[in-house]
């Protein structure tokens, strides 16, 4: 029999734990190892960390499409209530002929505790109010490092974040979602996915139950005949620092279907995303001369922000 742990969770140093014994696939488990993640995330409080991601898709008619950004989070204590967020983006499409110009975007952002954001970009300085988190980080592009593990990363919307009641709910046990440990120190979690009762397709993980963190998530569709095909598959590194899991790198490969115009068949493609982390900070002090932007006057002043120092 599988030895399989149970949802009796402690916390030591800063580190869940869990403990086990023989039984079979296990709801509980399952809900606890979801637990553990959002918990691990929401212990996150200041931080600063800079990532580099990098896109990459060859289309079927050999068009292939290159993006980077670089970016950077700084986000303050409660008492502060101030976030940082900056970025380079650049965007470029070669055919099979030549490249097409790279295009660049770049901007800084300082949002403030009742979401009113300040913004420096090529057109200057602009103040704006959004109404909700969900909005302004739509609109800015700020990726939700709240749900890592969960969804493809950057994630930005529709969800807001790990306090949407989605989020909540995986924390309860369910038999929509259940674990089955290896004797290798592993654990393979299998969600299931239904609307209007109907099965629409599956996520599964592979968790480290010693880190308690996902290293492995699939996303599966249920297709026309009923089939379950492939949809996502993102791996994770990570690292602790001040007791805390930090993603040190994630990939992720997105499966595509491109339809050719000219014979109206449909053939697959992958988009291919890598980022990797650097995090100068979790859980410390940040000054407050990080939040402001009087200083930046041009682009080269926002990269100076955002580059690696």
């Amino acid at each position: 029999m599988l030895r399989v742990c149970t949802a009796v969770m402690f916390q030591v140093l800063g580190v869940y734990a869990v403990t086990c014994h023989a039984v079979a696939g296990d709801s509980d488990l399952a809900a606890s190892l979801f637990s553990a993640v959002l918990h691990n995330h929401r212990d996150i409080e200041e931080m600063d960390v800079r990532f580099e991601l990098e896109y990459v898709a060859m289309k079927p008619d050999s068009q292939l499409t290159l993006r980077t950004i670089k970016a950077r989070i700084a986000r303050g204590s409660k008492e502060q209530g101030l976030t940082l967020f900056a970025r380079i983006a650049e965007s470029q499409e070669f055919d099979s002929e030549d490249g097409n110009p790279t295009e660049h975007n770049v901007a800084a952002y300082v949002i403030g505790p009742r979401n009113q954001v300040q913004q420096v970009d090529a057109f200057g300085k602009k103040t704006a109010n959004f109404p909700s988190k969900l909005i302004r980080n739509a609109r800015i592009g700020i990726p939700d490092l709240e749900t890592i593990g969960f969804v493809s990363f950057p994630h930005i919307a529709p969800l807001a974040g790990s306090d949407d009641p989605y989020w909540e709910s995986l924390m309860v046990p369910s038999d929509e979602s259940v674990a089955y440990p290896s004797t290798d120190g592993h654990a393979k979690v299998i969600q299931k996915h239904f609307h209007d009762d109907q099965f629409t397709g599956e996520t599964i993980w592979r968790f480290d139950l010693t880190r308690l963190m996902p290293t492995q998530r699939r996303m599966y569709y249920r297709d026309a005949n009923g089939k379950l095909q492939l949809k996502e598959i993102e791996n994770y590194e990570w690292k602790l620092v001040n007791g805390v899991n930090v993603p040190k790198s994630i990939r992720c490969e997105v499966r595509q279907n491109y339809r050719n115009e000219e014979t109206g068949e449909l053939v697959g493609f992958s988009e291919i995303y890598t980022t990797e982390f650097n995090w100068k900070s979790v859980n410390t002090p940040i000054s407050t001369n990080v939040f402001e932007l009087e200083d930046l006057k041009t682009a080269n002043d926002i990269k100076d922000i955002i580059l690696p120092e």
